[in-house]
């Protein structure tokens, strides 16, 4: 299997990494700003690993590192309309069946209460948050399988438990560690039974119903 990851060398993205490595018969393209000076050369002289400078307005070099024959495709990044269209564009005529995508919790208003209050109060208000929901529709819309990821706010810790809502369910939890997000990335991207086909998934660990998260 032949794997894109778009924002490579975001923290997530680097431990997504570490476990696809671990695995047999994958290839991934790692695709990031100043990706050969951020992304650690223990990775960079994997045989299974391209590592390729880039941003998310070149649609045309996305689409030709598509075409190389890439089935899964992660983006780390809640991203904006213009980055959105340009990535599906990119995704146009090739052989890619399943786009992963992260975005931010609150992009449907779907969190409540303390938590709602302390969280728009960080970001700057709800309308701050109308881009994501915009380009998250857009993906919705295009056609090819996708995965929706809203996260919870992040810590490093190394539990892997996470807890899942649907859209159009009220949000659970305030917080999640990136090393659950990133095997939510690895169990999505091996999911034979299409448990996670077409859904956009709140994503938090497990008894967190704080009113904000417990590193703040």
């Amino acid at each position: 299997m032949k794997i894109l990851i778009l924002g490579a060398a975001g923290r997530i993205s680097e431990l997504v990494t570490a476990r696809l490595l671990e695995r047999d018969n994958v290839e991934l393209v790692l695709f990031a700003r100043d990706a050969n000076r951020r992304i650690s050369n223990q990775v960079i002289q994997k045989e299974n690993v391209k590592v390729i400078n880039g941003d998310f307005s070149q649609t045309q070099k996305m689409h030709e590192l598509m075409l190389e024959g890439v089935e899964k495709v992660y983006v780390n990044a809640a991203t904006n309309i213009e980055d959105t269209i340009s990535i599906l564009e990119a995704a146009k005529g090739t052989k890619v069946n399943k786009l992963i995508w992260a975005s931010a919790v609150g992009i449907y208003d779907e969190i409540e209460g303390p938590f709602a209050d302390w969280h728009w109060g960080m970001v700057g208000g709800k309308a701050a948050y109308k881009k994501y929901y915009d380009a998250m529709e857009l993906v919705e819309k295009f056609g090819i399988d996708y995965s929706i990821l809203r996260y919870a706010w992040m810590h490093n810790k190394k539990n892997e438990d996470y807890e899942l809502t649907q859209k159009g369910e009220k949000f659970k939890g305030v917080e999640i560690s990136r090393n659950a997000c990133a095997k939510l990335v690895e169990d999505i991207i091996f999911d034979d039974k299409q448990t996670f086909k077409n859904t956009s998934l709140g994503v938090s660990e497990p008894n967190t119903d704080f009113d904000k998260p417990s590193f703040y």
